[in-house]
């Protein structure tokens, strides 16, 4: 009885450590959307609901070093998201490639995965001297009738780090056959010189802005860094393209590393699944 008892509590206390929101879908001018606590409309393969799962928790921990007693903190946010009419659950976790073991998952077992990882990153760790934290944010950043695409973003510091550090990546849900798509920008755009003499109009100009002047006239197609515009992975924004330049700033730089282009700039030039996104672009 009385481990029955403890096993209670244990459950409504991390309970209430969660944060979920229902979501159903609707649709306004044509595009689809998200609507909290209401299924209006469904998407293909009678998807007609998604839940949003939140866990944060901070744990100040104290380390003995060689100048005394040291506290520190440490910080977990994550979020995830369960497709219950597909059983299955979007995200990722510390350490952890994304979407590991998160196909064909329950809820209660997708809130005991994030339980644990939040449980693993908190506990003391004796080379964690000042603390660390991981923060992941994903959003749904664009519905269609058989996709939904999401936007991952991750920052993340330790103690033994020279400094903070991020890193963002997109992909989208195929409905249909229930897989994931990654991207990178050849996949999504017309390769002619149209599109070419775009981009590097923009690139050049983002480059000055931030006064980076020896990027400013790269050949960003062909140059000495091995680095390709094209080849770059990309994320789906809710209004634009997120197009990663990490090969090509070094560490100190990747604070630039925050280009976006418009649908509307590259709706002459799309194709693939980015067409099902500027297609519905006046």
């Amino acid at each position: 009885m009385f481990r029955i008892l403890i096993s209670m509590v244990f459950f409504v206390f991390n309970l209430y450590a969660y944060e979920i929101k229902d979501y159903g879908f609707s649709i306004k001018n044509g595009n689809y959307g998200l609507i909290e606590n209401e299924k209006d409309k469904c998407l293909i393969n009678n998807v007609c609901s998604i839940k949003y799962i939140k866990l944060k928790k901070e744990l100040e921990v104290e380390n003995l070093t060689s100048q005394g007693r040291v506290k520190a903190l440490n910080s977990y946010n994550n979020n995830l998201f369960f497709i219950p009419d597909l059983n299955i659950t979007l995200g990722s976790f510390e350490n952890q490639k994304f979407n590991k073991n998160l196909d064909f998952i329950t809820l209660d077992q997708t809130l005991e995965k994030i339980l644990q990882d939040k449980d693993n990153f908190l506990k003391k760790d004796p080379f964690n001297i000042y603390g660390k934290d991981f923060n992941n944010t994903l959003k749904i950043t664009y519905i269609v009738k058989d996709m939904i695409f999401f936007d991952n973003f991750v920052d993340y510091s330790y103690s033994s780090a020279a400094h903070p550090s991020f890193y963002e990546s997109g992909f989208a849900l195929n409905l249909k056959d229930k897989k994931i798509k990654t991207y990178v920008l050849k996949d999504v755009v017309r390769n002619n010189k149209a599109f070419r003499k775009l981009i590097t109009e923009k690139l050049k100009n983002y480059f000055e802005i931030h006064k980076r002047y020896d990027l400013a006239n790269l050949d960003f197609f062909n140059n000495k860094y091995n680095f390709n515009i094209l080849e770059q992975d990309i994320s789906f924004k809710e209004n634009s393209l997120y197009i990663n330049l990490r090969l090509l700033l070094a560490e100190v730089g990747r604070n630039l590393d925050f280009f976006e282009i418009s649908y509307k700039d590259l709706k002459p030039f799309s194709k693939g699944d980015l067409m099902k996104i500027t297609n519905n672009i006046k």
